[in-house]
């Protein structure tokens, strides 16, 4: 018999015998082994698991589609809620805008034609229905402005939850293709035994039956995470919420949060909503004027409650919720959780002038000056170069009351305070005029209250400049005191830069939930601080 002959025979009895050897012994290494080289059986075996993963794959082939035909679903309906609720937000800006204007008309256009009919003088009644008549011309005669907001509220939530089930499924749809892609290389492996000798089929079938493993497990998985659902009546209730906070009915907006919550206990918004509504219940013009007047415990502890709440189920990648957990937490003297939250907020949204004007306010309430300063020239950076507007004087005005605040609830704090408001309105004065403030103020400077009243809501208020040029720049810049032990408040009316003012009489609508106990008015020329009058308000009412 040749050489090659007896070395083949040789082989073939070799491995005969290691498979015997496999066979006869009872170890569970040997059972693995043998099982790797019956040939025969091994194929019959790979072909059934072959099997069972082309079935596996087309099972999550149908649940990738499934995934992706809902997000195009989805897609389509979020566009179209965008749509109307872009036509409603335009329609109802219109109608606020008429209301608006229709009551500055009322009374000094009686040529239009719904006061036509009308002879002599109009009396309220009369003035009501003139507002509403001219109202109805934009949002027809079926509907209120109440009404409105609240299908303008309810169709952009309903679009937001929408978009967030859209996303859902997006993300569904991409795991589906990695698992499918995963699945492929197990099939790979498995499939790539089958032309290699016994001997080096372990490490490659053992990775192959693994994956497919995970991948049934990973699937699973997937296919069990939730999608999100709104409930239509947890939508309903929080749209409602939302006008009502609008509206200045903080108790029912509560109780429409409320029932939005008992609709959908994870519906992140409402806890939001619900949170701020508390907060408003104890500070009634904090959405007018930032007014800070309450320091009651369990009104703090429901707004904090609820809007860490809407922290936990999402809020942590909202800058809204986080910036109002930061202004809850600043008003409640938690300078360092506010401090994390507000920062936190400008690093999801970094173009937020207002969130980065309120961590300039925390800055100074922790006696840190300088970061209060770097805090502040961010947000002023954001703004520039522009002209002065109605935003940055809001911006300006809210700061303000903030700083006020810090001064009245931290004495120790208020130099620093006080240095950022000096500062501040200097910044403000010289963005009025287009030129900086020269810092040189006449010793003789002073500001004369001529008159003030305030009588349901409105303030009127006539001030004289006296001892300064008629070229300085003098700014008067004035507040509110809203309660006792409150900080003062700065309205957005109250500040005029220009030329001295002679003792013309200004009058402002000021309605406010608390009536001021006191009036303040702080006069700059050149930007330096040079004399500050007082006058006594209304009766406390909060």
């Amino acid at each position: 018999m040749a050489d090659g002959e007896l070395d083949a025979g040789g082989a073939d009895a070799g491995d005969a015998g290691d498979a015997a050897e496999a066979t006869d012994s009872e170890g569970p290494a040997h059972r693995w082994w043998g099982w790797i080289v019956d040939e025969e059986g091994y194929r019959r075996r790979v072909a059934i698991l072959l099997a069972v993963v082309a079935v596996l794959g087309a099972w999550i082939a149908v649940l990738a589609t499934n995934a992706s035909t809902n997000e195009s679903r989805d897609a389509r309906e979020a566009t179209r809620l965008a749509a109307e609720s872009q036509t409603r937000n335009v329609i109802e800006r219109a109608a606020v805008d008429t209301e608006d204007q229709a009551a500055s008309e009322v009374g000094t256009l009686p040529f239009r034609r719904v006061f036509a009919s009308t002879e002599g003088p109009l009396d309220d009644e009369q003035l009501d229905e003139a507002e509403e008549a001219i109202l109805a011309e934009v949002i027809g005669d079926e509907r209120s402005l109440f009404d409105l907001r609240i299908e303008a509220n309810r169709l952009k939530l309903a679009q937001a939850a929408t978009v967030e089930t859209r996303v859902t499924w997006n993300a569904r749809a991409s795991q589906y293709e990695t698992v499918i892609t995963v699945l492929g290389v197990a099939l790979f492996l498995m499939g790539f035994t089958l032309v290699v000798s016994s001997r080096v089929r372990p490490p490659i079938a053992v990775p192959g039956i693994v994956l497919v493993v995970f991948v049934l497990g990973w699937a699973i998985h997937i296919y069990n995470k939730p999608i999100p659902d709104t409930p239509d009546e947890a939508i309903a209730a929080t749209a409602l919420g939302q006008a009502l906070v609008d509206d200045g009915r903080m108790a029912e907006a509560i109780d429409a949060y409320t029932q939005a919550i008992e609709a959908d206990d994870d519906y992140e918004v409402a806890w939001r909503g619900r949170g701020l509504a508390h907060f408003a219940v104890a500070n009634p013009d904090i959405l007018q004027t930032a007014a800070i007047t309450s320091s009651d415990p369990v009104a703090s502890d429901a707004a904090v409650g609820d809007i860490t709440r809407a922290i936990d189920l999402g809020g942590d990648d909202d800058p809204i919720a986080l910036f109002l957990a930061g202004m809850v937490t600043f008003a409640d003297g938690r300078y360092d959780l506010s401090a994390d939250l507000l920062e936190r907020a400008v690093e999801l949204n970094p173009l937020t002038p207002d969130v980065q004007l309120a961590r300039s306010a925390v800055e100074a309430a922790r006696g840190d000056e300088a970061a209060a300063v770097a805090w502040r020239e961010r947000a002023v950076d954001l703004l520039r170069p522009t002209d002065p507007t109605n935003r940055t004087r809001g911006l300006a005005s809210g700061y303000y009351t903030l700083l006020q605040h810090v001064v009245a609830a931290d004495p120790g704090q208020a130099g620093i305070a006080e240095d950022m408001l000096d500062q501040t309105i200097a910044g403000e004065s010289a963005l009025f005029v287009g030129r900086d403030m020269t810092f040189d103020a006449p010793d003789a400077a002073e500001l004369v209250l001529d008159d003030l009243d305030y009588t349901d809501g409105e303030l009127t208020a006539a001030l004289s400049v006296t001892g300064a040029a008629d070229d300085d720049v003098v700014t008067v810049v004035g507040y509110e005191l809203p309660a006792e032990g409150a900080g003062w408040v700065q309205p957005t009316e109250l500040f005029y830069v220009g030329p001295p003012t002679r003792g013309r009489p200004t009058t402002i609508t000021a309605q406010r939930a608390c009536v001021p106990l006191a009036h303040r008015f702080d006069l700059y020329v050149e930007g330096v601080p040079v004399d500050s009058v007082e006058a006594q308000g209304g009766a406390a009412s909060c």
